[in-house]
């Protein structure tokens, strides 16, 4: 159903604790698609806001979408604040293992694939007589 994925580099905006990220696909009957999530950091969360259009809709649909994509803002005691972090410093990070488990994670779906992959392969030799 989604296909010809394009991704761009997020762009970092660390003066505002945000990222831009966008993105480009194919989407089924409707057509090329584009994206554009913007993720803010808080103290104890990422909140990430998302707009969709179609990619003939994108640049006439600026106004709407620059609005919601800067609607989000948290509120004072969840914002993430440099003078709080350094005063109270975290033994673990909730980012701490993200890495790691990104890793487990990629390798479990590789190995699972190559399974897969060798399952259906077996199951057609059979079926074909070879």
């Amino acid at each position: 159903m989604i296909g010809n994925l394009q991704t761009m580099p997020p762009q970092l905006d660390k003066a505002n604790r945000q990222f831009l990220w966008t993105l480009e696909m194919k989407v089924g009957d409707i057509g090329q698609m584009r994206a554009a999530s913007v993720g803010h950091f808080g103290r104890r969360a990422l909140v990430m806001v998302q707009f969709s259009a179609k990619t003939d809709d994108w640049d006439p649909t600026a106004s709407p979408r620059n609005s919601i994509l800067n609607s989000f803002r948290f509120d004072t005691d969840a914002a993430y604040s440099v003078a709080e972090a350094e005063a109270n410093p975290s033994s673990r990070s909730v980012w701490s293992g993200v890495g790691k488990g990104a890793v487990k994670g990629a390798a479990t779906g590789a190995g699972l694939g190559l399974i897969g992959y060798m399952v259906s392969r077996i199951r057609k030799g059979k079926g074909t007589g070879n």
